[in-house]
């Protein structure tokens, strides 16, 4: 299961399944964001990831540079528990993909 911010060609090509955490091709992922990311105004965003991630059982994690760094979104999973291992990086100073293996840390 591939856990991504952008489902438009990875929905459409990736030979994983995704789920998209804003919502648009995934619908579960609009009431996590109701409950965290709405009352706090974006505050608890990392909260609606980390949940998101949590319940689809999401086994790697593909983010946009930009996005990744505007909102947090490796170290907002990180700071809820779960490990996150690097396995694609864009290019130096060329917008494109991360894509990172998360796994939730058993305590």
């Amino acid at each position: 299961m591939l856990l991504v911010h952008d489902a438009g060609a990875i929905s459409v090509f990736a030979r994983h399944r995704a789920v998209d955490l804003v919502g648009l091709n995934t619908a579960g992922s609009i009431a996590a964001h109701r409950r965290w990311t709405l009352p706090s105004c974006g505050g608890a965003r990392a909260s609606a990831v980390a949940d998101i991630a949590r319940t689809s059982h999401a086994s790697y994690a593909v983010f946009v540079s930009d996005w990744d760094a505007n909102f947090n979104l490796r170290s907002g999973l990180a700071a809820h528990g779960f490990a996150l291992t690097t396995l694609r990086t864009p290019q130096p100073g060329i917008r494109g993909y991360t894509v990172y293996q998360i796994d939730p840390v058993v305590f």
